[in-house]
Protein backbone atom coordinates (compact mmCIF):
# COMPACT_ATOMS: atom_id res chain seq x y z
CA UNK A 1 0.00 0.00 0.00
CA UNK A 2 1.26 3.44 -0.97
CA UNK A 3 1.84 6.47 1.43
CA UNK A 4 -1.04 7.88 -0.35
CA UNK A 5 -3.50 5.12 0.05
CA UNK A 6 -2.05 4.22 3.34
CA UNK A 7 -3.17 7.99 4.44
CA UNK A 8 -6.59 8.03 2.90
CA UNK A 9 -7.59 4.99 4.84
CA UNK A 10 -6.34 6.69 7.84
CA UNK A 11 -9.18 9.46 7.22
CA UNK A 12 -11.61 6.95 6.34
CA UNK A 13 -11.26 5.11 9.24
CA UNK A 14 -11.60 8.39 10.87
CA UNK A 15 -14.26 9.41 9.19
CA UNK A 16 -16.70 6.21 9.77
CA UNK A 17 -15.34 6.56 13.42
CA UNK A 18 -16.97 9.94 13.59
CA UNK A 19 -19.98 8.58 11.50
CA UNK A 20 -20.33 5.36 14.56
CA UNK A 21 -19.71 8.15 17.64
CA UNK A 22 -22.93 9.78 16.48
CA UNK A 23 -24.99 7.18 16.62
CA UNK A 24 -24.50 6.63 20.31
CA UNK A 25 -24.65 8.69 23.77
CA UNK A 26 -22.18 11.04 23.50
CA UNK A 27 -21.80 11.72 27.29
CA UNK A 28 -21.37 7.75 27.72
CA UNK A 29 -20.86 6.36 30.30
CA UNK A 30 -22.55 8.59 32.50
CA UNK A 31 -23.77 8.07 36.39
CA UNK A 32 -26.52 9.86 38.44
CA UNK A 33 -27.25 7.83 40.84
CA UNK A 34 -25.97 4.52 42.58
CA UNK A 35 -26.33 1.92 40.23
CA UNK A 36 -28.71 0.46 40.82
CA UNK A 37 -30.89 3.66 41.17
CA UNK A 38 -34.19 3.68 42.96
CA UNK A 39 -35.99 3.17 39.40
CA UNK A 40 -33.91 -0.28 38.61
CA UNK A 41 -34.07 -1.47 42.07
CA UNK A 42 -37.78 -1.43 42.19
CA UNK A 43 -37.87 -2.89 38.98
CA UNK A 44 -35.17 -5.79 39.37
CA UNK A 45 -37.08 -6.97 42.53
CA UNK A 46 -39.80 -6.92 40.73
CA UNK A 47 -38.83 -9.70 38.09
CA UNK A 48 -36.50 -11.06 40.50
CA UNK A 49 -39.76 -12.72 41.38
CA UNK A 50 -41.98 -12.91 38.98
CA UNK A 51 -40.00 -13.89 36.46
CA UNK A 52 -37.87 -17.24 36.01
CA UNK A 53 -34.87 -17.82 38.10
CA UNK A 54 -33.26 -19.64 35.41
CA UNK A 55 -32.90 -16.69 33.37
CA UNK A 56 -28.62 -15.68 33.71
CA UNK A 57 -28.24 -11.98 33.77
CA UNK A 58 -31.31 -10.63 34.78
CA UNK A 59 -30.58 -12.35 38.37
CA UNK A 60 -27.38 -10.78 38.75
CA UNK A 61 -26.87 -7.31 36.91
CA UNK A 62 -29.63 -4.54 37.74
CA UNK A 63 -29.08 -2.66 34.73
CA UNK A 64 -32.97 -1.66 33.91
CA UNK A 65 -32.62 -0.10 30.49
CA UNK A 66 -35.29 2.50 29.00
CA UNK A 67 -33.26 3.05 25.83
CA UNK A 68 -30.46 2.81 23.43
CA UNK A 69 -28.47 3.94 21.32
CA UNK A 70 -25.56 2.39 19.47
CA UNK A 71 -22.89 1.08 22.12
CA UNK A 72 -24.81 2.50 24.78
CA UNK A 73 -27.38 2.28 26.92
CA UNK A 74 -29.77 4.33 29.53
CA UNK A 75 -31.51 3.21 32.23
CA UNK A 76 -34.45 3.97 34.05
CA UNK A 77 -32.73 6.22 36.09
CA UNK A 78 -30.98 8.12 33.43
CA UNK A 79 -27.76 6.57 33.98
CA UNK A 80 -25.59 5.95 30.94
CA UNK A 81 -23.64 2.95 30.01
CA UNK A 82 -21.37 1.73 27.34
CA UNK A 83 -22.22 -1.58 26.25
CA UNK A 84 -20.17 -4.53 25.82
CA UNK A 85 -22.15 -7.13 25.99
CA UNK A 86 -24.48 -6.27 23.03
CA UNK A 87 -27.51 -8.31 24.17
CA UNK A 88 -24.98 -11.05 24.26
CA UNK A 89 -23.33 -10.54 20.81
CA UNK A 90 -26.92 -10.27 18.66
CA UNK A 91 -26.32 -6.22 18.13
CA UNK A 92 -24.37 -6.01 15.06
CA UNK A 93 -25.08 -2.50 13.98
CA UNK A 94 -25.27 -1.53 17.96
CA UNK A 95 -29.01 0.06 18.79
CA UNK A 96 -31.48 1.54 17.13
CA UNK A 97 -29.68 2.15 14.15
CA UNK A 98 -31.70 4.51 11.80
CA UNK A 99 -30.96 2.42 8.64
CA UNK A 100 -32.51 -0.79 10.54
CA UNK A 101 -35.25 1.29 12.67
CA UNK A 102 -36.61 2.26 8.68
CA UNK A 103 -36.49 -0.95 7.65
CA UNK A 104 -38.31 -2.34 10.42
CA UNK A 105 -40.62 0.30 10.41
CA UNK A 106 -41.62 0.21 6.76
CA UNK A 107 -42.16 -3.82 6.82
CA UNK A 108 -43.98 -3.79 10.10
CA UNK A 109 -46.60 -1.32 8.17
CA UNK A 110 -46.91 -3.41 5.36
CA UNK A 111 -46.28 -7.20 6.73
CA UNK A 112 -45.40 -9.12 9.89
CA UNK A 113 -43.99 -12.61 10.75
CA UNK A 114 -44.21 -14.46 7.71
CA UNK A 115 -40.70 -16.69 8.03
CA UNK A 116 -41.90 -20.65 6.70
CA UNK A 117 -43.79 -18.87 3.86
CA UNK A 118 -43.01 -17.36 0.55
CA UNK A 119 -41.92 -13.77 0.09
CA UNK A 120 -39.82 -11.57 -2.59
CA UNK A 121 -38.16 -10.66 0.76
CA UNK A 122 -37.21 -14.03 1.75
CA UNK A 123 -35.65 -14.48 -2.17
CA UNK A 124 -33.55 -11.72 -1.13
CA UNK A 125 -32.17 -12.90 1.60
CA UNK A 126 -31.62 -16.45 0.44
CA UNK A 127 -29.59 -14.83 -2.30
CA UNK A 128 -27.59 -12.19 -0.29
CA UNK A 129 -27.00 -15.64 2.49
CA UNK A 130 -25.75 -17.84 -0.68
CA UNK A 131 -23.35 -14.85 -2.28
CA UNK A 132 -21.53 -14.48 1.46
CA UNK A 133 -21.70 -17.76 2.29
CA UNK A 134 -17.58 -19.47 3.68
CA UNK A 135 -15.68 -21.41 1.10
CA UNK A 136 -16.84 -23.91 -0.93
CA UNK A 137 -20.96 -22.70 0.24
CA UNK A 138 -20.79 -20.08 -1.71
CA UNK A 139 -23.46 -20.10 -4.46
CA UNK A 140 -23.41 -23.68 -3.41
CA UNK A 141 -26.20 -23.98 -0.06
CA UNK A 142 -29.71 -24.10 0.86
CA UNK A 143 -31.25 -22.23 3.71
CA UNK A 144 -32.92 -22.88 6.75
CA UNK A 145 -34.58 -20.35 8.81
CA UNK A 146 -35.34 -20.17 13.16
CA UNK A 147 -35.93 -18.02 15.44
CA UNK A 148 -32.57 -18.36 17.78
CA UNK A 149 -29.10 -20.00 17.71
CA UNK A 150 -30.39 -23.02 19.74
CA UNK A 151 -33.12 -24.10 17.07
CA UNK A 152 -30.80 -23.29 14.29
CA UNK A 153 -27.97 -25.61 15.99
CA UNK A 154 -31.26 -28.69 17.16
CA UNK A 155 -32.25 -28.28 13.10
CA UNK A 156 -28.41 -29.15 12.15
CA UNK A 157 -28.28 -31.77 14.20
CA UNK A 158 -31.92 -33.26 12.99
CA UNK A 159 -31.00 -32.59 9.26
CA UNK A 160 -27.28 -34.38 9.81
CA UNK A 161 -28.95 -37.48 11.06
CA UNK A 162 -31.60 -37.57 8.33
CA UNK A 163 -29.14 -37.48 5.97
CA UNK A 164 -26.73 -39.66 7.34
CA UNK A 165 -29.50 -42.34 8.27
CA UNK A 166 -28.92 -44.77 10.30
CA UNK A 167 -26.07 -42.87 11.89
CA UNK A 168 -26.80 -40.78 15.00
CA UNK A 169 -23.88 -39.77 16.76
CA UNK A 170 -23.04 -36.42 17.31
CA UNK A 171 -19.41 -35.23 18.08
CA UNK A 172 -18.70 -31.61 20.15
CA UNK A 173 -16.14 -30.37 22.12
CA UNK A 174 -15.50 -29.80 25.67
CA UNK A 175 -15.76 -25.87 26.26
CA UNK A 176 -18.90 -25.95 23.62
CA UNK A 177 -21.79 -23.85 23.99
CA UNK A 178 -24.81 -24.49 20.80
CA UNK A 179 -27.77 -23.84 22.73
CA UNK A 180 -29.71 -25.10 25.99
CA UNK A 181 -32.75 -27.32 24.46
CA UNK A 182 -33.07 -30.79 23.19
CA UNK A 183 -30.02 -31.82 22.02
CA UNK A 184 -28.11 -29.08 22.10
CA UNK A 185 -28.24 -29.07 26.00
CA UNK A 186 -26.38 -31.99 25.66
CA UNK A 187 -23.77 -30.41 23.24
CA UNK A 188 -23.21 -27.51 25.76
CA UNK A 189 -20.88 -27.79 28.62
CA UNK A 190 -21.35 -25.56 30.57
CA UNK A 191 -22.51 -27.08 34.30
CA UNK A 192 -24.84 -24.10 35.18
CA UNK A 193 -27.19 -25.66 32.06
CA UNK A 194 -27.03 -29.18 32.50
CA UNK A 195 -27.53 -29.85 36.18
CA UNK A 196 -31.15 -30.94 37.58
CA UNK A 197 -32.11 -31.79 34.15
CA UNK A 198 -30.61 -34.95 33.57
CA UNK A 199 -31.31 -37.08 31.99
CA UNK A 200 -29.55 -35.25 28.87
CA UNK A 201 -30.16 -36.47 25.80
CA UNK A 202 -27.95 -39.11 24.39
CA UNK A 203 -25.95 -40.23 21.49
CA UNK A 204 -23.62 -36.99 22.33
CA UNK A 205 -19.84 -37.26 22.58
CA UNK A 206 -17.46 -34.63 23.76
CA UNK A 207 -13.79 -34.45 22.40
CA UNK A 208 -10.57 -32.51 23.90
CA UNK A 209 -10.86 -28.72 21.84
CA UNK A 210 -7.88 -26.93 20.81
CA UNK A 211 -7.06 -24.93 24.10
CA UNK A 212 -3.52 -24.70 23.58
CA UNK A 213 -2.94 -22.26 26.99
CA UNK A 214 -5.03 -25.77 28.75
CA UNK A 215 -3.87 -28.55 26.78
CA UNK A 216 -5.65 -31.23 27.86
CA UNK A 217 -2.72 -33.50 27.12
CA UNK A 218 -0.21 -31.39 28.46
CA UNK A 219 1.70 -30.03 25.13
CA UNK A 220 2.62 -26.92 23.56
CA UNK A 221 2.13 -25.66 20.34
CA UNK A 222 3.21 -26.23 17.89
CA UNK A 223 5.65 -29.40 19.12
CA UNK A 224 2.93 -31.12 19.80
CA UNK A 225 1.62 -31.01 15.98
CA UNK A 226 -2.44 -30.34 16.70
CA UNK A 227 -2.52 -33.36 19.13
CA UNK A 228 -5.84 -32.60 19.65
CA UNK A 229 -7.25 -33.03 16.14
CA UNK A 230 -5.08 -35.64 16.20
CA UNK A 231 -7.24 -37.80 18.78
CA UNK A 232 -10.24 -36.87 17.42
CA UNK A 233 -9.05 -38.45 14.02
CA UNK A 234 -8.25 -41.68 16.35
CA UNK A 235 -11.41 -41.76 18.07
CA UNK A 236 -13.02 -41.13 14.48
CA UNK A 237 -11.16 -44.10 12.38
CA UNK A 238 -10.59 -46.11 14.93
CA UNK A 239 -12.06 -49.02 15.76
CA UNK A 240 -13.55 -49.90 19.41
CA UNK A 241 -13.22 -46.47 20.32
CA UNK A 242 -17.20 -46.14 20.54
CA UNK A 243 -17.69 -43.62 18.04
CA UNK A 244 -18.87 -45.83 15.25
CA UNK A 245 -21.91 -44.05 14.23
CA UNK A 246 -21.20 -40.81 13.83
CA UNK A 247 -23.59 -38.43 12.16
CA UNK A 248 -21.38 -34.80 12.54
CA UNK A 249 -18.70 -33.08 13.98
CA UNK A 250 -19.92 -30.03 15.20
CA UNK A 251 -17.85 -27.14 16.31
CA UNK A 252 -17.95 -23.20 16.99
CA UNK A 253 -15.55 -21.71 14.55
CA UNK A 254 -14.08 -19.90 17.44
CA UNK A 255 -14.62 -21.24 21.15
CA UNK A 256 -16.96 -18.47 22.14
CA UNK A 257 -18.31 -19.43 26.19
CA UNK A 258 -15.20 -22.04 26.79
CA UNK A 259 -12.93 -19.23 26.77
CA UNK A 260 -13.56 -16.99 23.53
CA UNK A 261 -9.83 -19.73 22.25
CA UNK A 262 -8.57 -19.03 19.06
CA UNK A 263 -7.21 -22.47 17.65
CA UNK A 264 -4.05 -22.99 15.71
CA UNK A 265 -4.94 -22.47 12.03
CA UNK A 266 -4.26 -26.80 11.20
CA UNK A 267 -7.32 -27.46 13.40
CA UNK A 268 -10.29 -27.36 11.15
CA UNK A 269 -8.19 -28.41 8.48
CA UNK A 270 -7.63 -31.70 10.50
CA UNK A 271 -10.95 -31.79 11.78
CA UNK A 272 -12.46 -31.63 8.37
CA UNK A 273 -9.81 -34.37 7.21
CA UNK A 274 -11.11 -36.46 10.33
CA UNK A 275 -14.81 -36.25 9.52
CA UNK A 276 -14.05 -36.75 5.69
CA UNK A 277 -12.36 -40.19 6.41
CA UNK A 278 -14.80 -41.03 8.76
CA UNK A 279 -17.88 -39.94 6.35
CA UNK A 280 -19.20 -37.28 9.15
CA UNK A 281 -20.48 -33.98 8.13
CA UNK A 282 -18.71 -31.47 9.30
CA UNK A 283 -20.47 -28.64 10.98
CA UNK A 284 -19.09 -25.06 11.94
CA UNK A 285 -21.20 -23.48 14.40
CA UNK A 286 -20.80 -19.63 13.61
CA UNK A 287 -23.84 -18.48 15.89
CA UNK A 288 -21.10 -16.42 17.84
CA UNK A 289 -18.16 -16.32 15.67
CA UNK A 290 -20.12 -15.60 12.94
CA UNK A 291 -20.93 -12.20 11.05
CA UNK A 292 -18.36 -10.30 11.16
CA UNK A 293 -17.47 -10.78 14.60
CA UNK A 294 -13.94 -11.79 13.94
CA UNK A 295 -12.89 -9.62 11.56
CA UNK A 296 -13.92 -11.85 8.39
CA UNK A 297 -17.79 -12.26 7.56
CA UNK A 298 -17.38 -15.81 8.99
CA UNK A 299 -14.76 -17.10 11.41
CA UNK A 300 -14.43 -20.25 9.21
CA UNK A 301 -12.73 -18.12 6.68
CA UNK A 302 -9.81 -17.81 8.42
CA UNK A 303 -9.20 -21.55 8.56
CA UNK A 304 -8.08 -23.59 5.04
CA UNK A 305 -11.17 -26.13 4.96
CA UNK A 306 -14.18 -26.60 3.53
CA UNK A 307 -17.58 -26.96 6.03
CA UNK A 308 -20.39 -29.19 4.96
CA UNK A 309 -23.06 -27.04 7.12
CA UNK A 310 -22.71 -23.11 9.11
CA UNK A 311 -25.11 -22.59 11.53
CA UNK A 312 -25.62 -19.18 12.11
CA UNK A 313 -27.37 -16.85 14.49
CA UNK A 314 -27.37 -13.32 16.94
CA UNK A 315 -25.49 -10.49 14.84
CA UNK A 316 -27.29 -11.83 11.78
CA UNK A 317 -30.70 -10.69 13.08
CA UNK A 318 -29.32 -7.33 14.55
CA UNK A 319 -32.15 -7.42 17.54
CA UNK A 320 -34.52 -9.30 15.26
CA UNK A 321 -34.75 -12.95 15.95
CA UNK A 322 -33.36 -14.93 12.80
CA UNK A 323 -31.00 -17.74 12.26
CA UNK A 324 -30.51 -20.78 10.80
CA UNK A 325 -28.81 -22.84 8.37
CA UNK A 326 -26.30 -23.05 5.56
CA UNK A 327 -26.09 -26.64 3.89
CA UNK A 328 -24.48 -27.81 1.25
CA UNK A 329 -26.35 -28.02 -1.88
CA UNK A 330 -25.03 -32.05 -2.13
CA UNK A 331 -27.31 -33.00 0.43
CA UNK A 332 -30.41 -31.26 -0.69
CA UNK A 333 -32.26 -34.53 -1.90
CA UNK A 334 -31.63 -36.01 1.37
CA UNK A 335 -33.78 -34.43 3.50
CA UNK A 336 -37.46 -34.82 3.30
CA UNK A 337 -40.41 -32.73 2.13
CA UNK A 338 -42.54 -30.53 4.70
CA UNK A 339 -40.57 -32.69 7.86
CA UNK A 340 -39.32 -29.58 9.66
CA UNK A 341 -41.60 -26.60 9.98
CA UNK A 342 -40.72 -23.48 11.53
CA UNK A 343 -43.43 -20.69 12.87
Amino acid sequence: MTAGKKKAKVLDDKVREAKLEELSYPEAPKRVTEIPGPNAMEIFQKLLKYETPQRPAGSVIPICADDAKGATIKDVDGNIFIDFVASVGVKSTGSCHPKVVEAIREQAGKMGHHIDSLSPLKVKLVEKMRSTAPHSLKNNCFLSFFQSGTAAAEACVKQCRMIQQPRNQVVVFEGAYHGVFGTTNAMTTGEGYRKGYDPLMPYVYHMPYAYCYRCPFNMEYPKCEVECAKYLDYKLNTPYTGLDNVAAVICEGLQGEGGYIVPPKEWWPMVKKACEKAGAICVCDEVQSGFGRSGKLWAAEWFDFEPDMVVFGKGVGNDQPLAGVMTNMKFHDKLTLQSQPNT
